[in-house]
């Protein structure tokens, strides 16, 4: 997905009046209301601590720096004991004009750390209704058994749900309250595009997501039920949230690869990736 251009961007704050400016990604409001929710109380409380935090100290010694891109770092702010976001940018001095809107801090980035003290992990699971409530269960192989996959995480003020709550969430979200059929779940955390990092919550050190997993998933289960060149399953893949950013990464290794995806239905729930870069991408 191509960067937006630096004179896209919008001011955070239009009323910030010392310090640097901040501005955003106007691609990025929904995730930074996703993740921080400015119109609670914690929400607001992070917002001016973020403003004030990127204004004065944004590539500074206690900022994550890019060892490849010069003004590129990350900083993370809020309480790592439950509500912290860690925010990309670039900080661009004296940049002509014409390439940004002046000096300041650009938000290129966000992800929600989310305290994880039930243990919930990634990867692929089985869902089953049983007895009014979902049994859910790891799924060892890569490849899905049932016609329909949920991609997805969601969190409380306690850390990530548990999966028989996620399938409710999902289902809730999709307007299938009264769906009782089985399907497989992808569950993927905030944080997921920095394949291979390990972060530290406040109660363990849990590998992130990455799309290249889920791209496997895809390709894996496009290459069964093939007889004599005709597909007997179709599949129908729900996104929901920010797990738009995981199969957009997904997408697109796998158009990088020349795969094409003729069995997949996808559904897109809220995303945090214009919907146009994931039409595109579904399409080819």
């Amino acid at each position: 997905m191509a960067d937006t251009p630096y004179t896209d961007y919008l001011f955070l704050m239009p009323n910030q009046d010392s310090g640097r400016k901040i501005y955003i990604d106007p691609f990025l409001i929904a995730t930074f209301a996703h993740h921080i929710d400015p119109q609670s109380a914690s929400g607001g409380q992070l917002v001016g601590r973020l403003v004030q935090t990127l204004s004065a100290l944004a590539g500074g010694m206690t900022s994550g720096q890019s060892t490849s891109t010069a003004g590129e770092g990350f900083t993370d702010i809020g309480d790592e004991g439950g509500h912290l976001v860690r925010v990309f940018y670039r900080v661009i001095q004296d940049e002509a004009r014409t390439m940004s809107k002046g000096s300041g801090v650009y938000i290129r980035d966000i992800l929600r750390f989310t305290r994880d003290g039930r243990s919930v992990a990634p990867g692929l699971f089985s869902a089953e209704y049983n007895s009014g409530k979902w049994d859910v269960t790891e799924r060892h192989s890569k490849v899905l058994e049932q016609p329909v996959l949920r991609i997805g995480s969601a969190s409380n003020e306690s850390g990530l749900i548990a999966l028989s709550f996620l399938s409710e969430y999902m289902l809730k979200a999709s307007s299938q309250e009264t769906y009782k059929d089985s399907f497989n779940l992808y569950h993927c955390p905030v944080a997921v595009e920095y394949a291979g990092d390990k972060y530290i919550t406040a109660e363990e050190r849990r590998k992130v997501v990455s799309p290249d997993e889920l791209a496997e998933i895809l390709k894996a289960s496009m290459n069964l039920n093939n007889q004599d060149g005709e597909y007997l399953q179709k599949y129908k893949v729900y996104c929901y949230d920010d797990a738009s950013r995981v199969l957009t990464g997904a997408l697109s290794k796998l158009r990088s690869q020349g795969i094409k995806l003729t069995k997949y239905q996808f559904i897109i729930n809220s995303p945090h990736t214009p919907y146009s870069t994931m039409k595109a991408l579904a399409t080819d």
